[in-house]
């Protein structure tokens, strides 16, 4: 069993390192307020160099509060013994039950929510210590919502073509080699009848990317 502080604590701080590496997001870190709020009180001292008092004035606010719960993190050892023989299949199975959305900090207006229902046991083995499993599981997690994160609000693009070779621009773990994606070129953009707001671009499939 796992203590809910802590699961949402690791999940949190998997998601803030996933979209950091992106090079898409700079994110804000609130954890440690208090050490934060001592250094900039040393910096208002009067015995630091003025290029060092213009700091003060530089403090970043959030755009975007990424706000959730985590409903469940279940994660079981699984053995299977077969019919025709002896041989008993052993395996881990964990599963995670999230809910999050995206909020915009100025106006509060949901940006994006997804109630997040999956398997996180990629790369789990029956013989990992509990602690590794734990920290695979929550890793898993985060990877999986960091993408949706970034799908939503930064999907990638495709800055150049060069015969049939693409420059995306999107790197750090996101893409590995091997990977295939959908090519989709956008269209016109769409808006709703009511309320007037965009709904997308109209898009068209019209390949297919392997990153080599």
């Amino acid at each position: 069993k796992y203590n809910g502080s802590a699961v949402s604590q690791e999940l949190s701080n998997g998601i803030s390192t996933y979209l950091v590496q992106t090079r898409k997001f700079t994110v804000l870190d609130r954890q440690y307020q208090d050490q934060l709020s001592s250094e900039r009180k040393l910096l208002s001292s009067g015995n630091v160099p003025t290029t060092e008092l213009v700091k003060i004035g530089q403090q970043l606010f959030a755009d975007y509060m990424l706000v959730g719960t985590v409903n469940s993190l279940n994660i079981r050892k699984v053995s299977r013994k077969m019919m025709s023989s002896d041989t008993v299949l052993r395996s881990i199975q964990a599963n995670a039950s999230i809910n999050y959305r995206i909020v915009d900090a100025a106006t509060g207006q949901i940006k994006f929510a997804e109630t997040f229902n999956a398997r996180v046991d990629d790369g789990l083995r029956f013989s990992d210590t509990s602690d590794l499993i734990f920290e695979k599981s929550i890793s898993n997690a985060s990877k999986m919502i960091g993408v949706k994160i970034l799908e939503a609000i930064y999907p990638m693009v495709i800055e150049s073509i060069n015969g049939n070779e693409i420059t995306v621009g999107t790197g750090g773990d996101i893409v590995k080699v091997g990977d295939r994606y959908n090519l989709i070129q956008y269209g016109d953009k769409i808006r709703d009848s009511y309320p007037k707001e965009s709904l997308g671009r109209k898009e068209t499939v019209i390949g297919e990317v392997e990153i080599v």
